[in-house]
């Protein structure tokens, strides 16, 4: 038996979906996101205390995260109690982050990565045994994109999708979640003639309230809270966000993905196919 450890809604995703091809039984240990995700994908499996899970199994499998310090707490008890740990890098930022504690850093027995931009950031960290297995969460994506490409529904509804997220502490100083969206806000009749409606998702973590300002702004924005986030994406023709991993799924369906931070920072997403709104604004000219 494995223990399944995490916090985040991306790391989540992505290992629920990992441990579908491991023959073994598993218990799991959720809090925050998490564990709606794990509700979900495991009906019938009992949310315990993440030492209680780990002392009940001989392995850990755990994401990591950078919002508290739940799954690194997992780590150095796993480790404490000499269980292997094995961890599941889902994103592409703050890799120094996700590991240090208390000015240490945790050493995993193995570090899963999901293509090659991820291998070559954990390398440039000097992690170890560092092995690539695929984007799990991707390749579930893939499917539902085929099943509508199957079924002829693809959608074009002339809208804007905004994926908004909480920015991490040590970019704070740089810019916040609020701030870029109200850049992109306060920019956005460039937009007017092609696209009509401009859908605002909050991430997982966040409360829906807390957006419940941009209503006032304009008719034609609204709140997305019902739609599963594949559909959002399905049928938006135009992706915005700042630096969270959903907007890779936006590359991935072949739509135009725009990076709106409102200070002179880089996306912090790897993939070149990304478009700064910046320079959108400084061309005069949507580039799409």
């Amino acid at each position: 038996m494995f223990a399944l450890i995490s916090k985040d809604a991306g790391g989540a995703e992505y290992i629920s979906r990992y441990v579908k091809k491991i023959n073994d039984k598993f218990c799991i240990s959720s809090i925050g996101p998490a564990k709606k995700i794990f509700k979900q994908n495991f009906k019938n499996k009992k949310n315990i205390e993440y030492k209680e899970a780990i002392n009940r199994s001989s392995w850990v499998l755990c994401s990591t995260g950078t919002s508290n310090d739940f799954e690194k707490k997992a780590m150095i008890y796993a480790q404490k109690k000499k269980k292997r740990l094995i961890v599941f890098l889902d994103s592409w930022t703050e890799y120094k982050e996700r590991f240090l504690y208390r000015g240490k850093i945790i050493k995993p027995d193995k570090i899963l990565v999901s293509d090659i931009y991820a291998y070559k950031l954990a390398k440039k960290n000097k992690f170890k045994n560092i092995k690539v297995v695929g984007n799990p969460y991707i390749k579930d994506f893939k499917k539902y994109l085929k099943l509508y490409k199957n079924k002829k529904k693809i959608f074009f509804k002339k809208k804007i999708l905004f994926l908004t997220e909480p920015v991490s502490q040590h970019l704070k100083k740089y810019y916040t979640e609020k701030s870029c969206l109200k850049f992109f806000l306060s920019n956005s009749h460039i937009f007017r003639n092609k696209y009509s409606k401009i859908h605002v998702r909050p991430h997982p973590s966040e409360n829906v309230n807390k957006y419940s300002w941009v209503k006032k702004i304009s008719r034609d924005i609204k709140i997305s809270k019902k739609n599963h986030l594949y559909k959002d994406i399905l049928e938006s023709n135009i992706i915005i966000g700042i630096n969270t991993i959903a907007m890779v799924l936006g590359l991935v369906a072949k739509k135009k993905v725009i990076s709106c931070i409102d200070a002179n920072k880089k996306c912090e997403l790897p993939h070149k196919k990304i478009i700064y709104f910046k320079n959108i604004l400084k061309t005069n000219t949507l580039l799409l």
